[in-house]
């Protein structure tokens, strides 16, 4: 595949929903919640597709769109674990998160890692 859109490596790293205590969303904007496009992912990756059955899709078919994303978040925590033994339990994983985790500090409270209290 070439420069397509790919929802996993975005979720693992840097999209996040923050709410208030009421439910608010507060950050609606693509300025405050960073997607990523297809400049910010390789320019090719390789594909495998193993073909299973669906027992009960029709003729054996089964959707694909969603779950390549499920798996790249902890994939990407345990690859971070494996290499430098930091224990990640939430997402989006960031650089300062691994820093911190490595160090054994606490996240900081900021919009990006908890909602603020109301």
């Amino acid at each position: 595949m070439h420069r397509r859109h790919d929802p996993g490596p975005g979720t693992a790293q840097c999209e996040s929903y923050i709410y208030d205590g009421h439910g608010h969303l507060l950050n609606p904007s693509l300025t405050d919640n960073k997607i990523l496009t297809s400049k910010d992912l390789p320019e090719e990756i390789e594909c495998i597709a193993v073909e299973t059955p669906q027992l009960d899709g029709p003729f054996g078919a089964r959707g694909v769109g969603e779950h390549p994303m499920i798996s790249v978040a902890p994939a990407l925590a345990n690859a971070i674990h494996d290499a430098t033994g930091a224990e990640l339990t939430h997402m989006p994983v960031r650089f300062e998160d691994v820093w911190r985790a490595i160090h054994n500090e606490q996240p900081i409270d900021t919009w990006v890692t908890k909602a603020p209290a109301v």
